[in-house]
C-alpha cells in the first residue's frame, strides 16, 4: 500500500474508535459483549494502522537517504575522472590518459562509517578546506561537485575570545555529509543526547506533551454505565538556545589529507557539542553558563522524593555499600515501560561499584584480570564524564532512571562553523574552531507528575551528611 492509502486506513480506523467512544458517552449507553469486542477490535486496528503508516514513513526516509548517497557517489566518481589533482609534493597532472590522483586517508576513519565513508569524508574535508582554510582549489571543487558553501547570519554578539580571519563575522553552515556525521557521533559521545527523548524542532520554540495521569478503571454492575476518565497530559516548553563549542586544529592545510581533515572536523565538533550538552543536561544550575538549563543533578538535590540517601556515616565513595545502591533500586517506581539504568562517573564506578563487585565472596586472579561488570543489581551502567568523580557529603554520586521519561532534548538543524585565533594559537601554529548549534534541554520530570511527593522516573544516590 502507498503512504496515502496507509494514512487513509489510519484515519478510518481512528474514526471507528471515535465513533465507538461517542457511543459510550451517550446517556442511555449500556455496554454489551458485542460492543466491548468492537471496541477492542477498533483499538487494535488503529494501533496496527498507525504502526504500518510509521513503518512506511521510515522506509521512505531510508530510501530517500540511500538515493541521495548513491547520487553523491555517482557525482564523485564522475568528477574523479574529470579532474587532475596534484600528487603529494608534485605538480598537477596534465596527461589526460593518466588517472586522477585522489586524496587518501592516512588512518582509519572514526567519524564516517559505511561503504561510502571515504567519499563522504572527502566531501566534508573539501568543504572544510574551502571554508576554514580558504583554499581556492577546494572552493572550485565544491562548486563543481555540489557541495554548498553557505554563510549564516552575521554574529552581532560579543566575540572577546575569538578573532575571525575575515570581517564578515558569520559562520558557515556545515554540509549534510558533515552534519549527519556530527549528529551520529554526538549520539555516541553524548550520554544525555543518547538516552533522553530527542524531539525535532522546526522553530526556536516547541511545546511537547508530557503524560501526567492515566485513565481509571471501574468495577460496574451489569446495565450501569462505567465512570469515565481521560488520560492527562500537559505541555513542556522546549526553547532552543545557542550552544557554542570550541576546539583546536592545526592551521597548516595538507591538501593530500582532506579526507582525514573531514574526519577530524567532525570529531572536533561532535566531542565539543556532546560534552557541553552533557554538562548542561546533568549539572546545569540555571545560570547563563549553562544556557539557563537546570540539570538532573540540580533538580534531584532540590527534591527529597528524587533521591535516596546513603546510610549514616557513609559520606565518601570508599564507605558506600551495596545496601546504599540497593536502596536506590528499591525506591524506584515500577513503571511498566521504564528501562532504567545507572549513570555515574567512571572513577566513581571503579572506586565504589567495581570495588564492591571484586570484594563480594573474595576475588580470584581471573576476576581481577577481567575487572568489574558494567552491570549493577541487574541494570546496565553508563559512564558520564561530567558527573562527580569523587562526591562527598550530601552530593549525588549516581543516578538511576530512564531519561526518556525525565528529559527532552530538542534539535534544530543548521550547525555553523567559523575559525579564528585564541590566546597563543598563532605562535603555536593552531587555530580555534568555533561550532554553533541550536539545542533545547528540559529535565521536566524528576518526581511523579501526578504527585511530586512521590518518586518519579529518576532517583539519585546521595551520600550521607
Amino acid at each position: 500500500m502507498t503512504l496515502a492509502e496507509l494514512r487513509a486506513a489510519r484515519e478510518k480506523a481512528g474514526a471507528d474508535v471515535t465513533r465507538l467512544a461517542n457511543e459510550a458517552q451517550a446517556a442511555d449507553f449500556v455496554s454489551t459483549p458485542e460492543w466491548e469486542a468492537s471496541w477492542t477490535a477498533a483499538n487494535d486496528s488503529y494501533k496496527t494502522a498507525v504502526a504500518a503508516e510509521q513503518a512506511e514513513i521510515t522506509r521512505l526516509e531510508r530510501a530517500e537517504s540511500a538515493a541521495r548517497i548513491a547520487a553523491d557517489a555517482t557525482r564523485l566518481n564522475a568528477a574523479g575522472h574529470a579532474r587532475f589533482r596534484p600528487d603529494a609534493g608534485g605538480p598537477a597532472s596534465t596527461n589526460p590518459n593518466r588517472p586522477a590522483a585522489r586524496p587518501r586517508n592516512h588512518g582509519p576513519l572514526r567519524a564516517f562509517k559505511g561503504a561510502d565513508a571515504v567519499e563522504r569524508a572527502e566531501r566534508a574535508g573539501m568543504w572544510a578546506a574551502a571554508t576554514l582554510y580558504g583554499s581556492e582549489e577546494a572552493q572550485k571543487w565544491c562548486a563543481a561537485n555540489g557541495v554548498e558553501i553557505r554563510r549564516g547570519a552575521l554574529d552581532t554578539g560579543p566575540s572577546a575570545v575569538l578573532n575571525t580571519f575575515d570581517n564578515k563575522g558569520a559562520g558557515y553552515f556545515v554540509p549534510n555529509e558533515l552534519d549527519y556525521a556530527v549528529q551520529e557521533l554526538a549520539l555516541v559521545y553524548g550520554v544525555f543526547r543518547q538516552f533522553a527523548e530527542n524531539v525535532p524542532m522546526s522553530s526556536g520554540t516547541k511545546d511537547s506533551p508530557r503524560w501526567t495521569g492515566s485513565m481509571t478503571a471501574y468495577w460496574t454492575v451489569e446495565g450501569n454505565k462505567p465512570g469515565s476518565t481521560d488520560p492527562a497530559w500537559d505541555l513542556i516548553a522546549l526553547i532552543a538556545k545557542e550552544l557554542k563549542a570550541m576546539n583546536k586544529m592545526t592551521r597548516v592545510l595538507d591538501e593530500d589529507s582532506v579526507i582525514d581533515l573531514g574526519d577530524k572536523v567532525a570529531m572536533c565538533l561532535a566531542e565539543a557539542f556532546a560534552y557541553a550538552e552533557d554538562a548542561a543536561g546533568f549539572n546545569g544550575d540555571g545560570t547563563a553558563a549553562y544556557g539557563g538549563i537546570v540539570g538532573l543533578v540540580t533538580k534531584i538535590l532540590a527534591s527529597a522524593a528524587a533521591r535516596a540517601q546513603a546510610g549514616v556515616g557513609r559520606n565518601t565513595v570508599a564507605t558506600l555499600t551495596l545496601d546504599d545502591f540497593n536502596a536506590v533500586v528499591a525506591k524506584y517506581p515500577n513503571y511498566p515501560s521504564a528501562q532504567p539504568r545507572w549513570f555515574m562517573h567512571k572513577a566513581f564506578w571503579a572506586n565504589a561499584v567495581q570495588r564492591l563487585q571484586l570484594a563480594a565472596g573474595g576475588a580470584l586472579p581471573s576476576d581481577v584480570a577481567r575487572g568489574g561488570e558494567m552491570m549493577l543489581l541487574g541494570y546496565p551502567v553508563t559512564w558520564v564524564n561530567v558527573m562527580a568523580a569523587a562526591p562527598t557529603a550530601t552530593q549525588i554520586g549516581a543516578i538511576f532512571g530512564d531519561l526518556r521519561l525525565s528529559s527532552k532534548l530538542g534539535n534544530r538543524r543548521g550547525r555553523t562553523v567559523e575559525v579564528g585565533f585564541e590566546n597563543d594559537d598563532f605562535t603555536k601554529g593552531l587555530m580555534t574552531i568555533l561550532g554553533t548549534q541550536r539545542v533545547a534541554i528540559n529535565n521536566h520530570t524528576v518526581t511523579d507528575p501526578r504527585n511530586t511527593a512521590n518518586t518519579g522516573p529518576v532517583v539519585g544516590l546521595q551520600l550521607a551528611a
